[in-house]
Parts: C-alpha cells; sequence; structure tokens
C-alpha cells in the first residue's frame, strides 16, 4: 500500500522525530515527485503526476488509473 502525502519542506529536526511504529507504518520516506515516481507502482507514480499537474494549474481533475478524464 502506497500512502502519499504532500507538504511543505520538513526541517531534519522534525523528520528526526517522526518514526515509524513498526507495525502498521514500517518506513517514511522523504521524497521529491521524481523520486517518488520512481519508487511506485506506475499506477500510483501516475497518479502522483496528475495530481501535481492538478495542483500546478489549481484544478481538480478527475482521472481514471492517472489518466485525466475529459
Amino acid at each position: 500500500m502506497e500512502l502519499v502525502f504532500a507538504t511543505r519542506v520538513v526541517s531534519a529536526e522534525l523528520k528526526q522525530s517522526l518514526a515509524p511504529d513498526g507495525s502498521e507504518i514500517v518506513a517514511l520516506h522523504w521524497l521529491d515527485p521524481q523520486q517518488a515516481g520512481e519508487r511506485m507502482t506506475p499506477f500510483g507514480a501516475a497518479r502522483l503526476h496528475s495530481a501535481l499537474a492538478a495542483a500546478r494549474e489549481g484544478a481538480t481533475w478527475y482521472t481514471e488509473a492517472g489518466i485525466m478524464q475529459l
């Protein structure tokens, strides 16, 4: 399962204070969008890039498998 959260730049101090619980959350990764897309499934990466493009436009996009639907 991939959970992706957008945030502003996170300080090193805050990053160090956050830790996975070891059962429900086993890892945390701090990635830029390109790095995230490389680590995600193709489906997840397509959704991520569509969401970022929509955010840049200030729009809401309706997608199917990350592809904008007209």
